[in-house]
């Protein structure tokens, strides 16, 4: 399941929709926002759609506001609406995120900091989230989504313009791996794919994203919404800055700019308040810095948050028979489970055994083509890694030897019986049974009157079958009385000519 958990000190990612592209960023200054906006416009959003670029290689999300009041080019005035595209959305099962860029929710208000774009008509946010105030909040730091890597590693390639960069980059991987977390980064190799582009390959890759002259790298990640499970992500570098792989003065650092970005392949979402700026998931950075090079405690808490901890164990098992078939639901309480492990067993005296292993975030399993004649007990948990929650409870149901069209004769769980076919018709039928023990038994079939007609002895299995002698008896309703023991059962029959 998939829900807002608050960690104190912990930056962890928290997403409406199911891939994004976390971006570190150049902080702009208010005036400088003013400055680079066309207009700014206060108002409501009346309506979002998203949709696939025209390569289907990106989400776009269109929201159309309603203009209240405007601030810059008048030529806006209020009642009239404008279109503002930003990166990201959801389409079908699969979705988009850009994290530099806030998210729109119908109903809400914002102030909105707004550029021309080459299509007429459409605009563009100034400096990604720092060109919207109000409305739904941009970040969730310290929170997390239950958006994960499954299993808990990330092949990467670098683009072979990179190739003076691999080794800086390599050592970026080296500081999450040293975090304590079961997470590995794998170096993969050079390769000509470029980024941002979703085709299976994680790709580091450069690129000049003029005129952003804010964003210093960024991040997009591609994950199944139905999961909650990522499949690729890209890391992409502006090569609008300089860069060094030195930690040269007035130069972007590689390892510094890499091990940030790599930060956001686990999962963890930027910082954004002051007091985390020694950080190196801290959303900001500037030429010549180092200090995100090296992890500090909340970075490493973070990633030891997503991938090793157990999950909370799930509840509410239950389900339904039909037949010989078993349905069971439960609730998903985790937000970290990388899988469901079902266990059964036959019988009070029986050992659990583990029947399934299903996705995360499954509530459901069906259990078919059981044996009948026992009753199944069940139990559920969820595993993150080498990490398993407490079981859920314990579920059971009884699952008989057959269902007659008389009804379940042995739904309660005690020995019973039915014939078919129903109504009898010819010289035989068959008598299916269950009793309490392997032994003798007797049937008895009488009319009506409560004369007995026909007799039939047998040394039964305790769950069997046997057939019917029925060529004497005529059509009408009967009583069959089964006999074994000290127990005794008594069903109506119907025989028709």
């Amino acid at each position: 399941m998939t829900r807002t958990r608050n960690v104190t000190a912990i930056a962890l990612l928290c997403l409406a929709v199911w891939t994004a592209a976390p971006a570190l960023m150049m902080q702009m200054s208010q005036s400088d926002i003013v400055a680079q906006s066309d207009l700014i416009v206060a108002g409501s959003v009346v309506k979002t759609a998203s949709h696939w670029n025209q390569d289907h290689s990106a989400i776009y999300t269109d929201a159309t506001i309603f203009v209240t009041d405007c601030q810059k080019d008048v030529t806006h005035s209020c009642g009239v609406e404008v279109i503002v595209r930003v990166p990201g959305g959801e389409v079908g099962e699969i979705g988009m995120v850009v994290e530099d860029m806030p998210r729109f929710e119908v109903g809400e208000q914002a102030t909105l900091h707004l550029a021309h774009t080459t299509e007429p008509g459409i605009y563009s946010l100034v400096g990604g989230w720092q060109g919207k105030t109000g409305g739904v909040d941009s970040y969730y730091s310290y929170s997390y989504s239950g958006l994960k890597r499954i299993p808990a590693s990330c092949s990467y390639y670098i683009n072979s313009t990179l190739s003076d960069w691999s080794s800086a980059i390599q050592s970026a991987d080296a500081a999450w791996d040293g975090a304590g977390s079961r997470f590995r980064f794998n170096y993969a190799g050079s390769t000509t794919k470029t980024a941002p582009v979703q085709d299976g390959y994680n790709v580091m890759y450069k690129r000049n994203l003029s005129p952003d002259t804010t964003t210093i790298a960024y991040n997009q990640w591609w994950a199944y919404t139905p999961s909650k499970v990522i499949f690729e992500n890209d890391i992409v570098f502006n090569t609008y800055f300089q860069w060094s792989t030195t930690g040269q003065a007035g130069k972007m650092d590689v390892q510094n700019i890499a091990t940030h970005e790599m930060g956001h392949s686990l999962l963890l979402n930027d910082l954004t308040t002051k007091s985390d700026s020694n950080m190196t998931m801290y959303a900001y950075s500037k030429r010549g810095e180092t200090k995100k090079r090296s992890l500090e405690t909340p970075d490493k808490d973070g990633i030891k948050y997503i991938y090793d901890r157990a999950p909370t164990a799930p509840s509410n098992l239950s389900g339904s028979r039909s037949g010989k078939n078993v349905t069971l639901t439960w609730r998903d309480n985790s937000d970290n489970e990388d899988s469901f492990k079902l266990e059964r067993k036959r019988g009070s005296g029986g050992t659990y055994a583990q029947i399934a292993a299903k996705i995360p975030n499954t509530t459901s399993h069906a259990d078919n083509n059981l044996t009948g004649g026992y009753t199944y007990y069940y139990r559920v948990r969820a595993r993150n890694g080498s990490y398993y929650s407490s079981y859920s409870n314990e579920w059971s149901v009884y699952v008989p030897t057959f269902d007659g069209p008389e009804g379940d004769a042995t739904a309660d769980g005690r020995p019973g019986i039915a014939v078919s076919p129903s109504p009898l018709t010819g010289e035989y039928g068959t008598l299916r049974y269950i009793l309490p023990a392997a032994g003798n038994a007797c049937v008895r079939i009488y009319d009506i009157s409560g004369k007995l007609v026909a007799q039939h002895e047998f040394a039964g299995r305790r769950v069997g079958s046997t057939q019917l002698d029925l060529h004497r008896l005529s059509a009408g309703v009967y009583l069959l009385r089964l006999d074994a023991g000290n127990f005794s059962t008594t069903r109506e029959m119907v025989k028709s000519d």
